[in-house]
């Protein structure tokens, strides 16, 4: 066990270098800026740009994002089951706008391939046209590219593009005081993240792809896998009615640990309280089978928390209980926001 690689160089292992991910941003960051900067409200390295917009003061800006599904297009080619992607693809872009409480407007997609399929084009854009739908988001149109050569024979990409509107006055994450109370919202599992990962150990465990999770008979692997990524506009909106949300992430690439900290001021962090929220049972399938725990999957993976959001103590139990009831999504008290940088993990 001594010798035994974290997730996170196991990852890396499987050709995904999260370092060199966290270090992106400050390389891009003088190219990006050699562009006019006068009304650009946001630095890279975020969930999402901001770009201002006279006729809104107050912070009310145009937020944009782009983000795609990644390697779980191969998991769906080998299943031959498309039917979710569409859906992964909103909601890696829709739920990065819904960070800055923006209420998303358009988007766009870009779907690439070997050679396209017709009937599966039609399948995933089917699907991103019905999820759009469900966040009142409009489907303005996008691209298929055929790149033999680039692409792998059984290699897809699908990616999306997002645009929200910000309405002045939304709260930013200079509002987020040590003591506020973490929301963490329910995930439906892996999401779109981590596939490099979870293909590499299906294979080095010889897992069968359509036998039954461990901790559930009721659903096979397959399907637990290609589960679509939560969607978090009808919870968000009932937390926002209920409470000031300051500040949220998107628990995606670079799990809890990495993305955490993008929604927090300068000098804060944030406690977790282990047991306080409840994990898929495709990733405790993963977790027995691959010996990882809560607190070192956090480093990769959701762990079961697709959203967290951050509002004052006073008001937790009314964006609880808001959420719980009037929306299909669980959500949690799951911790505090601290006075000193870093995620960690408490016992209850």
């Amino acid at each position: 066990m001594k010798n035994k690689k974290s997730l996170v160089e196991q990852y890396t292992s499987a050709g995904v270098d999260q370092d060199l991910a966290q270090c992106i941003p400050h390389l891009l960051a003088p190219s990006a800026q050699m562009s006019p900067q006068q009304d650009v409200l946001s630095a890279l390295g975020g969930f999402y740009g901001a770009h201002a917009l006279p006729s809104l003061p107050d912070g009310g800006a145009l937020v944009a994002c782009t983000d795609g599904v990644g390697t779980k297009v191969l998991l769906a080619a080998q299943l031959g089951r498309f039917e979710h992607l569409g859906q992964d693809c909103v909601a890696m872009c829709v739920n990065d706008i819904l960070t800055t409480q923006a209420t998303p407007l358009f988007f766009m997609d870009y779907v690439g391939a070997c050679s396209l399929d017709a009937s599966t084009l039609e399948i995933i854009v089917r699907g991103i046209a019905q999820a759009c739908a469900s966040q009142g988001c409009a489907l303005l149109g996008g691209e298929s590219a055929q790149m033999p050569g680039v692409y792998t024979p059984q290699g897809w990409d699908v990616v999306g593009f997002c645009v929200g509107l910000r309405a002045p006055g939304a709260l930013t994450l200079e509002a987020v005081r040590p003591g506020d109370a973490l929301i963490g919202l329910a995930s439906s599992g892996f999401h779109a993240n981590g596939f490099s990962l979870l293909r590499t150990w299906i294979q080095d465990h010889s897992m069968e792809l359509e036998a039954p999770i461990k901790a559930s008979h009721d659903l096979c692997l397959a399907d637990a896998l290609l589960a679509p990524t939560t969607l978090y506009g009808q919870a968000m909106d009932a937390a926002r009615r209920a409470a000031p949300i300051a500040s949220a992430a998107h628990i995606t690439g670079g799990g809890i640990t990495g993305n955490l900290p993008r929604a927090l001021p300068h000098g804060c962090g944030a406690a977790l309280t282990l047991g306080s929220w409840e994990t898929p049972a495709v990733i405790h399938h993963f977790m027995s089978a691959c010996d990882f725990d809560v607190e070192q999957g956090a480093d990769v993976f959701n762990m079961g928390l697709g959203m967290v959001l951050i509002c004052p103590e006073s008001d937790a139990r009314a964006c609880l209980e808001a959420v719980n009831t009037s929306t299909n999504t669980r959500a949690w008290r799951v911790g505090h926001v601290t006075d000193s940088p870093g995620v960690r993990f408490v016992k209850s």
